[in-house]
């Protein structure tokens, strides 16, 4: 394809929609000082190499953020392709991650993690695939296990996870979860959940 006109600006394809401002990756615009908790950044159909690190409340949109992967046909996807973690959420609450793909390469760890106490987390309408631990692990673990209330994992289709523990979703230690309408194959483990010892302070945790 030819270049674009001298002078003619390229539209970047990550955006946080408050502040109309656009960068070339997903990290650039978390990690960017005018993004703030409770923005949300949409991203554009394409591939991200990328170790994400969450440190903000913010919505991330990937295109297909309305579209069930097991139900609806899926317009071009916004592939996050990592090998070691996809998404890292450190300890912050009300992180929303909807309509991504993420494909761990068979060498990532998780295409989603968060071992600090992450609450309110919504995971919605994701492709999670080709990861060797754990896709979803939510594991209350360097918070000593405070109770973390309020998330739901929501429409997800995860497949191939084939290392030894082979983990659909580790949900642990007091991560209390709404989980709903996921379509998980080729593991060895569906969902693991265990170690609730502390009482759920919040909406109630349901697996169906």
């Amino acid at each position: 394809d030819a270049a674009p006109p001298t002078g003619v600006a390229v539209p970047k394809p990550v955006l946080n929609s408050r502040t109309g401002l656009g960068h070339c990756t997903i990290q650039a615009a978390i990690d960017d000082p005018l993004t703030l908790n409770g923005d949300t950044i949409t991203v554009a159909a394409g591939t991200y190499v990328e170790e994400l690190r969450i440190n903000k409340s913010v919505t991330l949109l990937g295109p297909n953020a309305d579209i069930n992967p097991n139900t609806g046909d899926r317009v071009e996807e916004a592939v996050i392709k990592s090998s070691v973690d996809g998404a890292v959420i450190t300890q912050v609450t009300g992180v929303s991650i909807k309509g991504f793909t993420f494909d761990g390469q068979g060498t990532s760890d998780s295409a989603i993690y968060a071992y600090d106490g992450a609450g309110s987390v919504v995971i919605e309408n994701n492709i999670l695939m080709n990861h060797d631990y754990g896709a979803l692990v939510f594991y209350n673990y360097t918070n000593s296990g405070g109770v973390t209330t309020n998330n739901i994992i929501k429409n997800n289709k995860i497949e191939t996870v084939t290392g030894t523990y082979g983990l659909g979703m580790l949900l642990y230690n007091n991560f209390y979860a709404e989980v709903t309408g996921n379509v998980i194959s080729d593991v060895r483990v569906g969902i693991q959940t265990g170690n609730y010892y502390r009482a759920n302070t919040g909406a109630p945790a349901t697996l169906s």
